[in-house]
């Protein structure tokens, strides 16, 4: 079976890489909500990533990578690999890479999504259960093929 999308090999290694390091604290909603300490940081899947291409700071406070596009502090080389990210559609063009990642996170996925989008392997999961950022690397290396 294909996978549903198809991602540059970097930044997508280091981001599967960092997801599964335990530096990161899982957070919601937000790419990186600060705490007092570097150590009460909270990150979504998705923040996870845009550290693999940007400055932290310049995604403080923002929910999705997308919003990132239009930042003129960010190389124009990083914008490049962002908005090839966030533009990924799955195989049957209807569901947007960021949009599924930032469920996984935030409020896991219900049954009738699941059987909206038979393209896309989900992992055994209670309906609305969110995932680990283990579960979303894995979920990652089922649903994603690298170029």
């Amino acid at each position: 079976m294909k996978k549903a999308w198809k991602v540059p090999k970097e930044p997508f290694n280091k981001w599967i890489e960092n997801l599964r390091s335990g530096k990161y604290n899982q957070g919601t909603c937000k790419l990186l909500k600060r705490g007092n300490t570097k150590n009460e940081d909270r990150y979504c899947c998705l923040g996870v990533l845009g550290s693999c291409i940007v400055n932290e700071d310049l995604m403080v406070g923002l929910g999705f990578l997308h919003e990132l596009q239009h930042n003129t502090n960010c190389e124009q080389e990083d914008l490049l690999v962002i908005k090839s990210i966030v533009s990924l559609k799955n195989l049957n063009k209807d569901l947007i890479y960021e949009e599924i990642l930032s469920s996984l996170n935030d409020s896991g996925i219900q049954d009738f999504e699941k059987k909206c989008h038979p393209d896309i392997k989900f992992l055994d999961k209670e309906s609305g259960d969110r995932y680990t950022f283990e579960e979303i690397a894995q979920f990652l290396e089922l649903n994603t093929e690298t170029y």
